[in-house]
């Protein structure tokens, strides 16, 4: 799937300009799609790049503090099944010890987060939910092969479990230690969420119970961008919110705004909270897809929804969205060529 910038959707779904700080350039430059790229130096102006993938699956990529890109990765690659998860380097060659990394599936199956108490290490998590079950982590040094990084420990399996494709990470509360959110997926339904603590020594999991009943393993997981607020979606209709406590991890404040399987359901397929977590933007997978804005302030948010844009052509089917350094949602696509 190559992904795309849809310039003209910028206009429906344009924030406010952040005053963005020095951790905000962790996410300067973005490495997706079939040798796609975004830098995001220059705010006022990102440019496309050049990168080293070849991929229909789950995509990451992290820069420094400085916004210098260090490392990417992804699922699927060359559309193989198997181990296929590769980590790059920041000259867009495998990374030492890059290969074969756990991370079996298509849409939201690696996050990669700093080393708590070590700023040359990073962890890079990754679920696997086809053929193989599971949650592992990877620890990247970029003190290895001359300042390129390289792979010290790879595949450490969390838990052997069937997962949504679905994994995100917040900061902690204290600045220096992070949170990693996933879901269970069961076909007989499941309202299980794992948390993840990570700090500099353990990685502590607790297991939580709460919000809707999800039946598919095809969802989305995402942060506000204060970390406050978490949400979820998935492809058989599901749209639900929590408050999210950095510092304790506690979820609270569940909201569904719209359950599974009901009526007048779209195959929900990305998913933004708006700077201020008051507005709701999902998108869906469907043939025609579609960009929908919904009020969190609302006292009936599911009829809040509007309808901001629909792409009219099968050329290009609407995939996530994600929130760029300059406080703008971006809108992907995925351009299919039949054969």
């Amino acid at each position: 799937m190559i992904l795309k910038r849809i310039k003209y959707i910028l206009t429906v779904v344009l924030l406010l300009n952040a005053n963005l700080v020095s951790s905000q350039n962790r996410n300067s430059i973005w490495c997706f799609g079939d040798s796609a790229g975004i830098d995001f130096a220059n705010l006022a102006n990102p440019v496309a790049i050049s990168t080293g993938l070849d991929t229909r699956g789950s995509c990451t990529s992290i820069s420094d503090s400085l916004g210098n890109l260090l490392f990417y990765s992804n699922t699927r690659a060359n559309g193989s099944p198997g181990l296929t998860a590769i980590i790059y380097n920041r000259n867009h060659v495998m990374m030492l010890n890059g290969d074969s990394i756990e991370g079996l599936g298509w849409y939201q199956e690696l996050v990669i987060i700093p080393y708590p108490g070590d700023h040359n290490k990073y962890y890079l998590f990754s679920t696997s939910t086809t053929l193989r079950f599971g949650f592992y982590y990877s620890i990247i040094d970029m003190r290895g092969d001359s300042g390129l990084g390289e792979v010290i420990a790879k595949n450490v399996v969390l838990h052997n479990d069937s997962l949504c494709e679905a994994l995100a990470a917040a900061k902690h509360g204290n600045g220096r230690d992070w949170w990693v959110i996933l879901k269970k997926y069961s076909a007989n339904g499941d309202s299980t969420f794992y948390e993840y603590l990570i700090t500099p020594d353990t990685i502590f999991q607790r297991v939580l119970n709460i919000g809707g009943i999800s039946y598919t393993n095809f969802g989305k997981l995402f942060f506000s961008k204060d970390g406050n607020k978490l949400g979820f979606v998935n492809f058989a209709g599901l749209i639900e919110t929590f408050d999210f406590d950095r510092c304790s991890g506690d979820f609270s404040n569940a909201k569904i705004i719209h359950p599974q399987f009901s009526i007048n359901y779209a195959g929900y397929f990305g998913a933004e909270f708006s700077r201020s977590a008051e507005m709701l933007y999902i998108s869906d997978g469907q043939e025609y897809s579609s960009l929908f804005q919904f009020d969190l302030t609302s006292t009936d948010v599911w009829n809040s929804s509007d309808t901001l844009m629909t792409l009219s052509t099968t050329r290009y089917g609407g995939g996530y969205l994600k929130r760029g350094p300059d406080d703008k949602i971006y809108w992907s696509c995925g351009y299919y060529v039949s054969g």
